[in-house]
């Protein structure tokens, strides 16, 4: 009995060595990737609700900078990957990547995506300065906003300038800091609010209905007048 159990324990091993030689395993993780591009042996990662394109024209969409040749997601199981250029976390082979005509950021670039808001997704290099925060949005230095519905896609509801937009500002200054979050019990509405500056990208921020309260995910998570709500109807 001894023997046989032996000899099954020397089987799975190298089964197991086989495996590990031949680059297969029979474990596999699922890997939460990071959205980025490999470029010039250069990571870019994208922006998600910090900046965005403000002007689709300030993309030089007539000649690409290169395309996408590998998407990771789906295909690549485990972290110890290392990216090479052309992968892409989670566009398709094929995906063109376009620079931006102003020469000032040259560590920005960009691919187009209808689910964004300008029809562009921003991605930064690594280590770059081209890192916008919440830190960095003033509302004193904001000349318009614009507020989108986000389900199913962009839909602009309205843009506000001069009185309109500084009562918008107003209501945001006037809100309070809260721990509270929107009821998860009701039907929510997302909105995108977007701040343009004097920047080639603008600042999306969300804004929360839970038919009782309104949240603004702002510098802080904040609950703000109900007088909101003539904005985003």
């Amino acid at each position: 009995m001894r023997r046989w159990l032996l000899c099954g324990v020397c089987m799975l091993l190298l089964i197991s060595l086989s495996a590990c030689r031949s680059g297969k395993t029979e474990f596999e993780t699922k890997v939460d990737w990071v959205d980025f591009i490999m470029l010039d042996q250069t990571m870019y990662t994208h922006l998600p609700h910090r900046g965005i394109v403000a002007d689709p024209s300030q993309v030089a969409t007539e000649t690409p900078i290169g395309f996408t040749a590998f998407e990771i997601s789906g295909n690549i199981h485990h972290a110890g990957y290392q990216p090479k250029d052309g992968d892409a976390a989670f566009l398709p082979a094929g995906t063109a990547i376009y620079g931006l005509n102003d020469p000032s950021e040259p560590a920005v670039i960009a691919v187009k995506d209808p689910a964004e808001v300008n029809g562009f997704k921003l991605y930064t290099a690594e280590h770059s300065d081209f890192q916008p925060t919440a830190e960095e949005l003033d509302l004193s230095k904001v000349i318009r906003i614009d507020i989108y519905q986000t389900n199913p896609s962009p839909k602009r509801l309205h843009v506000l300038t001069g009185a309109e937009m500084k009562d918008f500002i107003r209501l945001l200054e006037k809100g309070q800091d809260s721990m509270d979050q929107p009821d998860s019990s009701a039907v929510l509405t997302y909105y995108d609010v977007i701040f343009y500056g004097m920047k080639p990208y603008a600042f999306s921020r969300a804004l929360a209905d839970d038919g009782r309260d309104f949240i603004f995910y702002g510098k802080n998570v904040q609950k703000v007048s109900p007088e909101i709500k003539k904005y985003v109807e």
